[in-house]
């Protein structure tokens, strides 16, 4: 069946073929490099998130250890 089938048509669909799958091979890995930068920016609030708690904490242990001090 394939034999009935132009040379040049099977030539051409490889060809298209090919090009699409490098085309889908690049948007996944655009979409890996999408998801890595989002899971760089999530790191980044939780790490933010975290210093900050850590600061409160501090200062509230530093405002309690101050009171007492002063009493």
């Amino acid at each position: 069946m394939i034999e009935m089938i132009p040379e040049e048509f099977l030539l051409q669909f490889y060809q298209e073929f090919k090009a699409k799958a490098r085309m889908f091979e690049q948007m996944i890995k655009d979409l890996e490099i999408q998801k890595e930068i989002q899971n760089q920016e999530r790191s980044r609030r939780i790490q933010k998130a975290y210093d900050l708690a850590i600061q409160r904490k501090n200062r509230a242990n530093s405002c309690t250890r101050n009171k007492s001090r002063t009493k």
